[in-house]
């Protein structure tokens, strides 16, 4: 049985809800939490399907098979699925519980609410523009309006059963196909949805003839008569590009825009996120200190101080294994955090050849200008001096300090 500790622990601090089950679907563990944003709260249960309690996972079995046989993707993200009026984002990690069982985790994270009053705003838009351009009977007719406000909307209609009945040009030219290949057939054969109920507002994801794969938010319009619901109308806006925004925010949350490195913030959550996750693994984190950096920017202007940066931090990427991570914590401060450090003739050599550097790697400013640089290094190693991220990097600090009163004194 998969410990809970890792997934709980994570959970609790970050404030989210998960669901672990393994490659078919199979439910292994979730929390108490997960219960009240299930579509079907009787199939949330042990050794149940997955999709039956949440159909938003409908649809995604191959992008599972990628995870399971990818040596690179770890995960993937399902976007803006909508719980009692909440929007979240769903992310699916693969886990490896030891070298013959791996397990899926999903975490359920709420979505910023300016993500929700921009998808709400969109409906409403869409909407109101519909039923204004349909009521101009006395102008033209329903089917010509509908084509005139949709010419950059995907549309189209469906029956009860799910069976298309008519599609706009957007949606032809979107798939490269004839209208009359496309009615007739069920929606799900063009698009994915994660709504047991095509009646409801979703997002659905479409690949188009070119193999891009699109992100749609959906506004469906249902069509009465007689009290009757005899048809959906569905339009599609695209919000792939709201995704990219996202990633690029996310992204600039956690990484430096100078260097590319990871920044503090980030740093400190992947190095939790490593200790959470060892098994009495050694961990080491280096800290460097750029000496007199101050000068450097006064004597050679601040481009020159930039240079030196991101200079420093592509030598150091250079110097670490794949699985190491250095990271920007300072205005004149590097972190490295080695990790499964079997061997500390490893570390030893790898902190020599950083040293080295000082000598080795000055700066070519330009042809008149080569900046010679120093650092102090200390390092700090878990679980023997910290127990988490911000505590080792205060003892390496800590013995930063001492280093500097040590050569002041000296």
């Amino acid at each position: 049985m998969l410990s809970q500790s890792i997934a709980s622990l994570l959970c609790k601090k970050s404030n989210l809800s998960y669901l672990i089950f393994d490659q078919s679907f199979n439910i292994l563990d979730f929390n108490e939490e997960l219960v009240e944003m299930a579509n079907d709260k009787n199939s949330l249960k042990f050794s149940a399907d997955a999709r039956e309690a949440f159909w938003e996972f409908i649809g995604i079995e191959q992008e599972i098979t990628k995870l399971f046989k990818s040596h690179n993707q770890k995960s993937f993200e399902i976007p803006m699925i909508q719980k009692k009026d909440i929007f979240y984002n769903v992310e699916v990690e693969i886990y490896e519980q030891n070298k013959s069982k791996r397990v899926l985790i999903a975490y359920f994270r709420k979505k910023s609410e300016f993500s929700l009053k921009y998808a709400n705003a969109i409906q409403e838009i869409n909407k109101k523009t519909l039923i204004f351009q349909t009521e101009q009977k006395e102008t033209s007719t329903q089917k010509h309006y509908y084509d005139l406000i949709n010419k950059k909307l995907l549309s189209f209609y469906v029956d009860s059963d799910g069976i298309i009945t008519q599609v706009n040009d957007t949606c032809s030219l979107f798939f490269s196909k004839d209208k009359e290949m496309m009615i007739g057939n069920h929606f799900s054969y063009f698009f994915q949805t994660r709504e047991s109920n095509i009646a409801q507002s979703s997002v659905m994801r479409a690949i188009n003839s070119e193999g891009r794969e699109t992100l749609f938010h959906t506004n469906i319009i249902a069509l009465q008569k007689d009290e009757i619901i005899y048809e959906n109308l569905i339009i599609c806006q695209d919000i792939t590009y709201i995704k990219q925004v996202e990633e690029e925010l996310k992204f600039a949350a956690s990484n430096d825009s100078l260097t590319g490195l990871i920044n503090k913030n980030g740093f400190l959550k992947k190095v939790d996120e490593l200790i959470h996750k060892t098994d009495d693994e050694t961990l080491w984190l280096c800290l460097i200190d750029l000496s007199d950096f101050k000068s450097i920017n006064e004597n050679y202007g601040r481009h020159a101080g930039d240079m030196l940066l991101k200079h420093l931090s592509r030598l150091l990427k250079s110097l670490v294994r794949d699985g190491d991570i250095v990271a920007r914590v300072g205005v004149d401060e590097f972190a490295i955090l080695f990790n499964k450090i079997k061997d500390e003739k490893y570390l030893e050599s790898t902190i020599n050849r950083i040293h080295e550097t000082k000598d080795s790697s000055p700066l070519i400013y330009s042809a008149n200008d080569t900046i010679v640089f120093d650092f102090k290094l200390t390092s700090s190693c878990y679980p023997k001096d910290a127990d988490d991220a911000k505590n080792l990097i205060l003892e390496s600090k800590k013995l930063m300090r001492l280093k500097k009163q040590k050569n002041r004194v000296s």
